[in-house]
């Protein structure tokens, strides 16, 4: 009876094995847990051999396929809260590195998002920043969400509050990114585009283009959604 969330997924260049990584202890914490299937998610194998130090996971983990200058290609799953950490397979997720700290700053979500530059190896990664173990002197941006009712509609907000080194502050209000009507969205989606399902144990699996969902989510957010 214990919540597991916060899968993160991988498919190898033959489209049909797939590496999955999640934490095993609920939201986003605890001992990391990674099993593989060769059939495109059909089926599931138990769990794959860790080292030691991904039981000392604090955050949810991110996976991801890199390739760098020279085109070799790696897995590498990142980590967060104090310090960042990351750890690297050059056999597909056979055999894995220790997690080892990436610098002395945190994140939330580390590496949320991966985006290839133009150049051959160069990445462009997105996180939430937890400035307050790792910016605390040199200022940081912290999120604050709501979400309230206005004269009967909903309105969704993320206020954004920044301090810079010498202490002041900056805020800004934009588009709150709310969970609630995801379902909705899914099933928008899955009208229009083509969506693969599978199992993690007990667990429903969709499988889909990433770009393509976000692309199409945003869309369905600035028709559907009320801002006042």
């Amino acid at each position: 009876n214990v919540y597991l969330g916060q899968v993160s997924t991988v498919m190898l260049e033959d489209e049909k094995t797939i590496l999955a990584v999640y934490p095993k202890g609920g939201h986003g914490r605890g001992s990391l847990v990674m099993k593989k299937s060769t059939d495109g998610g059909l089926t599931w194998g138990e769990r794959m051999k860790l080292p030691e130090s991904f039981v000392t996971a604090l955050e949810v983990p991110t996976l991801y396929r890199l390739t760098d200058a020279e085109g070799k290609k790696r897995l590498i799953l990142f980590t967060g809260f104090y310090p960042l950490r990351k750890a690297v397979s050059e056999d597909d997720g056979e055999s894995w590195t220790e997690l080892e700290p990436m610098g002395d700053y945190a994140g939330i979500c580390a590496m949320g998002d991966i985006i290839p530059r133009e150049q051959a190896g160069e990445y462009l990664a997105l996180f939430h920043d937890d400035k307050d173990v790792s910016h605390s002197e040199k200022g940081g941006v912290r999120h604050e969400f709501w979400r309230y009712s206005s004269g009967g509609e909903r309105k969704y907000v993320r206020k954004i509050l920044q301090t810079n080194a010498d202490g002041s502050e900056f805020c800004k209000e934009t588009l709150f990114v709310d969970g609630e009507d995801f379902r909705e969205i899914g099933d928008a989606y899955e009208k229009k585009h083509a969506v693969r399902h599978g199992m993690i144990g007990n667990a429903q699996l969709r499988l889909m283009r990433q770009r393509e969902l976000v692309d199409f989510a945003v869309a369905w957010m600035e028709k559907n959604r009320v801002e006042s």
